[in-house]
């Protein structure tokens, strides 16, 4: 599923949204029935369409603080999702969506190095604890991961978490985080950049046993 003709992306994003209508966020073998999702930085809406290809019966709720992007979110969302033009964080408010220095998905709340500081604008802001319950979370905030990832308080029926990080540190102290909820990394994908990578946790017990090699490969990463 990558035919962008089905989705309005600026011209600048088409690499990035040809990777996630790719499944980028695919985690296989993970069968789940009508799940709940939480889409936290949906962007225009990418991950929402991919989502609701691979789960045809899913609830999506779609977190958009970008007044630009939440247009392109609604007019890809095609009555699939329900979204929500508010930035997710550990607090309820305002503050200033900072533009992204290469293009509009680096946009971010947080003073991180992608992020243009001289040009902003004020949003709303949700806590992740006012969040609903859900059984797969992706999150995508350009520096917010782990203050959305602390705040939910309903990892107890969480399936899944699809997550782009943005701190090589945070990403560890995530990880000892979600293994003690529960969860195993089913996948991480690194980049060229240091701090920039893809991690997929699943409920321990959901997929079949990784081999050994695998499971001390991801260790290492740690």
């Amino acid at each position: 599923m990558n035919d962008l003709s089905i989705i309005a992306i600026p011209l600048s994003m088409h690499g990035d949204a040809e990777e996630v209508l790719s499944g980028m966020y695919k985690i296989p073998d993970l069968k789940l029935e009508k799940p709940v999702i939480l889409d936290i930085g949906a962007n225009a809406g990418m991950f929402s369409l991919w989502a609701r290809y691979e789960w045809k019966d899913s609830t999506i709720y779609a977190y958009e603080p970008s007044p630009k992007m939440y247009e392109l979110l609604l007019a890809n969302s095609k009555g699939y999702n329900t979204p929500f033009m508010v930035a997710v964080s550990n607090f309820a408010g305002k503050t200033i969506l900072y533009d992204g220095i290469n293009n509009c998905g680096q946009a971010s709340i947080e003073p991180v190095p992608s992020a243009n500081l001289e040009v902003g604008t004020e949003v709303e802001v949700i806590s992740a604890a006012s969040l609903p319950r859900a059984d797969i979370i992706k999150i995508d905030t350009e520096g917010s991961e782990w203050k959305i990832i602390e705040s939910y308080p309903y990892w107890d029926t969480v399936k899944a978490l699809m997550l782009e990080w943005h701190s090589r540190d945070l990403r560890k102290k995530i990880d000892q985080f979600m293994l003690a909820k529960g969860f195993d990394v089913a996948e991480d994908k690194t980049s060229p950049f240091p701090d920039l990578g893809i991690t997929k946790y699943v409920k321990t017990g959901l997929l079949p046993k990784r081999s050994e090699e695998h499971t001390s490969e991801l260790q290492s990463l740690r």
